[in-house]
């Protein structure tokens, strides 16, 4: 069995001090152990390299005697017993990773995501253990994992849940609970002040769980935690768990006011994930290995599907007006067209490509889509599909229910099982739509425009304001002065000048279709380009709207679409 203790340093605060105690049989402690730290963590599928944060390791027996220790790889370290059957490993880990995947710790908060911190072995993974959190005993503990009677113990039936249980301690939370159909729903909120429309913010959160229960089944878990953490600037940033959701907001005093919709957002998204891919997972996901990349190509149904559904669940449930879910769609289809990677990387690539590119973008520019972005918008063109062919007999909500049947089973799925499903529900076939939307590049434009007019919508164009990106493909941002350059569109103008993103450009001017830009390269070297304007209009985008006049068949569509039996 494994016992943690977990506090903040005193000798160097901006740093957790972690205590880990192992219990050996007589077999283990006569041979070599090897301790590992997970190399990345469930949600964001990138590498983390979290070991980069820890320090200082030690082992020793509980008298002190030092136990031999060696690093065998990036996120590894070999132990040698020699016999003993208990030992205790110490270190330090830096903590001041302020957003809703890491850990912080200062005077008034212990913040630890336990899979960044917390070693483990592959013996003791699916053991019970302990945690001890260190702190005063009048403080708050917010976790998925009800502490024990002093409020500061945690019990884990094993380590996938414990490193699955983000936590925050301190004497700044607001702690609610309800009940939503049973089941016990807690909030925890980490505010320097009392929000007033906490009321508010619960009865939102009740219509968010009418929603998604109604197209999902009763959620997978025996409680559910929504913990906030307020910050003083602006971030936004939400991870889904087993049954909970860490989101961390700024800044604070516009949470509930202008970032309000961004709140309702990101805390239906979280939601659903408790359905997808916490609970219904594709086969390559089925067993987590936490030290090395655990690919899979559907990044567009546990991330695109999820982001389709966290907002669908707000129309829905009525908390977004229907300019309010279309200005969603907008921002979607900004990205989507403005990031020019349709034309080079599919959905499924891209999926696999998370773990090169990470979340802060590929080296190269244009060389991934966004598995949230794209895969909102090709999950409303299936979504449309699939109740047009059928005749509105069948939908998007129907093939989630369907992998909730199979996750039900203790069933993985993988994208033949979806295909199936639906030519199977619908009589029609949808490779074919698969690999349009799937498995190639592609621009969404034309596909969704076929199926929106199903619902009496429409995309409608919209040149880009700025003449410069508009006219020579060249994005800048500054005031005056020197301006960077944020963006170039592939085989523009500015492209085909040798600009390029990060160069500072020094003056642009235009006369008749002519733009004679002024810029420095990375080398310092000052630059000069005469450029015409190009006759294809770069960095534009496509508004969702109403048609200004539907009949009874698109407007009995839309309402089976957006729609709900409860409102």
């Amino acid at each position: 069995m494994i016992h943690y203790r977990i506090a903040r340093d005193r000798a160097e605060p901006a740093h957790l001090r972690v205590d880990m105690e192992i219990g050996l049989t007589n077999e283990q402690a006569s041979t070599a152990l090897t301790v590992y730290l997970p190399e990345w963590r469930p949600g964001r599928y990138e590498l983390g390299h979290f070991s980069r944060n820890l320090r200082g390791l030690r082992c020793a027996t509980p008298e002190g005697k030092a136990i031999d220790l060696e690093s065998t790889g990036r996120s590894s370290w070999k132990i040698h017993p020699n016999g003993h059957q208990r030992l205790q490993l110490t270190y330090l880990y830096r903590a001041d990773q302020l957003d809703a995947g890491g850990c912080y710790v200062d005077d008034q908060l212990l913040y630890v995501n336990p899979v960044h911190c917390c070693l483990y072995t592959e013996e003791h993974r699916h053991e019970p253990l302990t945690v001890e959190i260190e702190g005063s005993k009048k403080y708050k503990v917010a976790c998925g994992l009800t502490p024990k009677d002093d409020n500061l113990t945690i019990t884990a039936s094993n380590y996938d849940e414990w490193v699955d249980m983000p936590l925050m301690v301190s004497p700044l939370l607001t702690h609610r609970s309800f009940l939503h159909r049973d089941m016990e729903v807690h909030l925890w909120m980490r505010t320097q002040t009392y929000p007033e429309l906490l009321p508010r913010y619960i009865w939102d959160l009740r219509r968010i769980m009418d929603i998604q229960v109604e197209i999902m089944g009763p959620l997978p878990v025996d409680s559910y935690h929504f913990l906030l953490l307020a910050l003083p600037y602006a971030h936004y940033h939400g991870v889904e768990h087993r049954n909970s959701t860490m989101m961390v907001l700024g800044p604070e005093s516009e949470i509930f006011n202008s970032l309000y919709p961004e709140l309702l957002g990101l805390s239906s998204h979280e939601l659903f994930h408790t359905w997808n891919i916490k609970y219904i997972k594709p086969n390559d996901l089925m067993h987590y290995d936490y030290q090395h990349e655990n690919y899979s190509p559907l990044g567009y149904v546990y991330e695109g599907f999820t982001t389709y559904y966290g907002d669908l669940t707000l129309l829905r449930g009525k908390l977004f007006s229907w300019h309010e879910y279309a200005h969603e769609v907008d921002v979607y289809l900004n990205r989507h067209l403005n990031g020019y990677a349709r034309d080079n990387a599919s959905l499924r690539d891209s999926s696999i490509n998370t773990w090169v590119d990470g979340y802060g973008g590929a080296a190269a520019p244009h060389r991934s889509v966004s598995i949230y972005a794209e895969g909102m918008l090709s999950a409303l063109c299936l979504d449309l599909n699939i109740r047009k062919k059928s005749g509105n007999r069948y939908s998007l909500d129907d093939l989630m229910r369907q992998l909730r049947q199979r996750a039900d089973q203790g069933k993985g799925y993988d994208e033949s099982d979806l295909i199936d499903f639906l030519e199977q529900a619908t009589g029609h076939p949808f490779k074919g739509l698969f690999e349009q939307l799937y498995h190639r590049p592609a621009t969404l434009i034309e596909p969704l425009n076929q199926v929106l007019d199903w619902i009496g919508c429409v995309l409608q164009p919209v040149e880009s304001e700025d003449a410069c990106a508009r006219s020579i493909g060249l994005r800048l941002q500054g005031g005056t002065g020197a301006q960077q350059v944020i963006g170039v569109a592939p085989k523009s103008v500015a492209d085909y000048s040798g600009i390029r993103v990060g160069d500072r450009v020094t003056d642009v001017k235009e006369n008749q279709g002519e733009w004679v830009v002024r810029w420095t390269d990375r080398m310092q070297r000052s630059q000069i380009s005469y450029m015409e304007a190009d006759a294809t209009s770069w960095f534009g985008s496509c508004r969702l709207l109403r048609l200004p006049t539907t009949h009874q068949e698109q407007d009995n569509n839309y309402r089976l679409w957006a729609g709900s039996t409860l409102f």
